[in-house]
């Protein structure tokens, strides 16, 4: 999963200090039916049907080498309506509501009413390269 164009520029003018990069807020989770673009736009998340982005906390998430991971179950909530087609997964820096990352998942997966989707431990990898 990459990172955002606005991650990679942050990182490239702290580490050139250009400018000091705050560290992004409390992330979350959302699904996308479309293709992200690398500026974070093209994002098309399910609207109705109970669809809500996951919250995550520093603590839900491990670092190997340039690989972070989720190290624990993540759930979004049961779906009470058609969410669509997702095909990717989105995370936001919560409070900023810009796109720290991106991917597509590695199957496409139509969600429909009584389906509740998850990414289990060690399925969500950002790589920094």
């Amino acid at each position: 999963m990459p990172m955002s164009t606005e991650i990679n520029q942050a990182a490239l003018d702290h580490i050139f200090q250009q400018a000091v990069w705050a560290q992004p807020g409390n992330l979350s989770l959302a699904l996308s039916t479309t293709t992200p673009n690398p500026d974070g736009t093209g994002v098309t998340e399910p609207t109705g049907g109970d669809y809500a982005r996951v919250q995550t906390l520093p603590a839900d998430w491990t670092r190997t080498g340039n690989d972070m991971q989720n190290n624990g179950r993540m759930d979004f909530p049961e779906a009470t309506d058609s969410w669509g087609t997702i095909t990717h997964l989105v995370i936001y820096d919560q409070a900023a509501g810009t796109v720290v990352a991106f991917g597509a998942l590695s199957a496409s997966q139509s969600v429909s009413t009584g389906q509740q989707p998850y990414f289990d431990t060690n399925d969500i990898t950002v790589r920094y390269v």
